[in-house]
């Protein structure tokens, strides 16, 4: 049998197969990550989490606009960060969603991470933690010096 030298000796159809199976075989690999569903829903056609009429991230929410983790109808995730967006202080830091340090940083929720003042370490090692320490002018602070 006799290879092809280059990829103008593969017949046309041949070549939409090879593709279709690596695709097809990329698409498996990353099964369950973000880029993976969104592949799969870009080739299949099907809803995006935040248009399919399913709780996806069972936050008793379904779908754009209801689901706060859901900024558009076309996001590929349900749970990407309700708590930075529901007026609400879910972790009792005395800081509201964009206040709040932890929405700032990766806008994951407002439980991690901590600022260095209200993560129970003494990141600056002078004894004092978090709040006691003189460095901290609040909860949202991030520097105890």
């Amino acid at each position: 049998m006799k290879l092809p030298s280059s990829l103008k000796d593969i017949h046309p159809a041949a070549a939409v197969l090879i593709v279709t199976v690596l695709l097809a075989g990329f698409i498996f690999l990353l099964n369950g990550t973000e880029l993976g569903n969104f592949l799969r829903a870009q080739l299949i056609g099907s809803a995006q989490p935040c248009n399919d009429q399913a709780d996806n991230d069972n936050d008793g929410k379904t779908d754009y606009p209801a689901d706060l983790g859901c900024q558009r109808a076309n996001d590929i995730n349900e749970d990407q960060d309700g708590e930075c967006f529901n007026n609400i202080d879910d972790d009792g830091d005395g800081a509201i969603d964009a206040a709040d340090f932890s929405c700032k940083i990766l806008f994951n929720g407002e439980n991690m991470p901590k600022s260095f003042c209200q993560d129970g370490v003494d990141n600056d090692k002078d004894g004092s933690i978090d709040l006691a320490d003189q460095g901290c002018a609040n909860a949202q602070d991030h520097s105890e010096n």
